[in-house]
């Protein structure tokens, strides 16, 4: 191989390019959680509103495991919390992108009214459980949207 960049050859460049493109993408894979723990988050997620068909006396239990099994992911995958958001933010900037989490976070919101509204007015005592669903059904797909773009900005997939 050459000392200079002067005198490499076109085949030099081009594995040198190829090289430093498997990083990039390989890097990008690395940077993105697995499929698993973002289900996993959802669904505990979704288990919060779905705890709301609980009796009162149970719910405390379904929030506080909730709660701590979403923390324990997060700190599991703590190397890749953020990645595909930072890249979502530098796409749109910080201000569409405060203004999405604002109204996604209004999104969960109502849909948490609702679930207690139709429990509580309604006496469908279920009703929270369908929300439940929904909620980590939105959380997921709102992940895997913000993961697929930032591994295709990368020319990377996403792996299990």
């Amino acid at each position: 191989m050459a000392n200079s960049a002067e005198s490499l050859e076109p085949g030099e460049a081009h594995d040198a390019l190829e090289s430093v493109e498997q990083v990039e993408r390989a890097t990008a894979r690395q940077a993105v959680g697995p499929r698993w723990l973002s289900a996993a988050i959802a669904l505990l997620a979704g288990g919060l509103f779905a705890a709301q068909a609980l009796d009162p006396s149970d719910r405390s239990i379904a929030y506080v495991l909730a709660i701590v099994g979403i923390a324990i992911l997060l700190s599991y995958g703590r190397d890749t919390n953020g990645a595909a958001l930072k890249a979502y933010t530098e796409r749109r900037g910080r201000t569409a992108t405060a203004l999405a989490i604002v109204g996604f976070a209004l999104l969960l919101l109502s849909l948490f009214a609702v679930a207690i509204v139709l429990r509580d007015r309604f006496d469908l005592g279920w009703a929270p459980l369908p929300v439940g669903a929904v909620v980590a059904a939105l959380l997921f797909a709102v992940d895997e949207s913000t993961s697929r773009a930032y591994l295709a900005k990368h020319g990377a997939e996403r792996g299990a």
